[in-house]
């Protein structure tokens, strides 16, 4: 896709003056219902009435689909999606059954020249207020007097409102909120309100808002999350992710290596010296624990300090209380040895690539 395509399950993107409606795109995405046996079969738990196994095969489907909506309104020429529905239909016959998930909208280029007039900005020149703008108005003033009396909660129907603001006091808010809702690799990505991931997919991606959400690893930097939103929406920054290699946290640069792991929307020519940068900051930012001299009873024995905190003697490769080596990962870890290697292979595609076109 050549650009972000906005969307809004509304008729109108905030902050911007729609120039003209170019057409109806739509999308259409099946699985066999096999697909969702084999999440039920796979289930262990129930979350708040809903399975999460089934749920989080039927979001990837609709992620799908909304990356083909956009997709095809980037090839008519559009800037965004308007009045966005997205319907579940299960299809049977001759003895089968599937499931196709329908994303639908409107396609629509918006003014470049100027932006929609927002009435709290004050504008002396504006003459009238549309019942739509006024009805978000109203709702985003509500989410802001609750947010500041830290009583507003995330979820699919305070996402829904928000959906296109990109005020920096809802931002850091969604972002902060959102890195709180998934920590652990073992919980289900359907945890997130499905609206989440479209929240960044319909938002400008100013610098603001990409450094808010890079920022957010610094203080959450095990949330899965944050990952996800990382990767859905191409938030991939070499130079971002390098300094996040560089933090003295090892759960930070943990989650470097996570990013570094990640397809970019498009490798540049630039991109050769900033992943000869990274493959530099891996090697200078990994190294094994020092070791050092403690007593005991049984007298002077050196041990190496876990990422637990537990010491551990200097002859063992693996702490025994949290099974992590003396570099502070375990085997079910993303390694900065398997990094470097995917690091430097597409190094190496970039430089042939890039030495042909010359």
């Amino acid at each position: 896709m050549k650009r972000t395509i906005q969307i809004s399950t509304t008729n109108e993107i905030y902050g911007e003056q729609i120039d003209s409606h170019i057409g109806i795109v739509s999308s259409h995405v099946v699985a066999g219902a096999n697909v969702f046996r084999d999440a039920l079969a796979s289930l262990s738990d129930i979350f708040g009435g809903q399975v999460t196994g089934y749920q989080s095969k039927l979001e990837d489907i609709k992620y799908s689909a909304l990356e083909e909506l956009k997709f095809k309104a980037d090839l008519e020429g559009g800037d965004a999606l308007v009045g966005v529905t997205i319907d579940v239909d299960e299809v049977s016959g001759g003895g089968k059954s599937m499931f196709m998930v329908t994303a639908m909208g409107t396609v629509v280029s918006l003014n470049k020249s100027s932006k929609a007039e927002i009435p709290h900005k004050g504008n002396a020149s504006l003459n009238s207020v549309s019942a739509n703008e006024m009805k978000t108005q109203l709702l985003l003033m509500q989410a802001k007097q609750k947010i500041g009396h830290k009583s507003y909660y995330l979820n699919n129907d305070t996402l829904l409102p928000i959906l296109n603001c990109n005020h920096p006091e809802i931002v850091s808010f969604v972002i902060e909120q959102l890195a709180t809702f998934y920590k652990d690799e073992s919980q289900n990505s359907s945890y997130i309100p499905e609206l989440a991931i479209e929240y960044f997919s319909s938002i400008e991606k100013s610098p603001f808002v990409v450094d808010a959400i890079y920022n957010a690893f610094l203080d959450y930097p095990e949330s899965q999350s944050l990952l996800i939103i990382a990767k859905n929406n191409f938030l991939i920054d070499y130079i971002r992710i390098e300094k996040l290699l560089s933090n003295d946290n090892i759960f930070v640069r943990k989650s470097a290596l996570k990013l570094i792991m990640m397809d970019k929307l498009k490798y540049e020519k630039e991109d050769i010296k900033s992943i000869t940068t990274l493959l530099n900051s891996i090697e200078k930012n990994f190294k094994p624990f020092p070791t050092y001299s403690v007593k005991s009873i049984m007298g002077e024995k050196y041990v190496w300090k876990c990422i637990c905190g537990k010491e551990v003697k200097a002859e063992r490769d693996y702490c025994e209380h949290c099974l992590s080596n003396s570099y502070g990962f375990s085997k079910k870890d993303l390694t900065p040895e398997q990094v470097r290697i995917n690091l430097s292979n597409r190094l190496l595609v970039l430089q042939t690539m890039f030495q042909h076109q010359n």
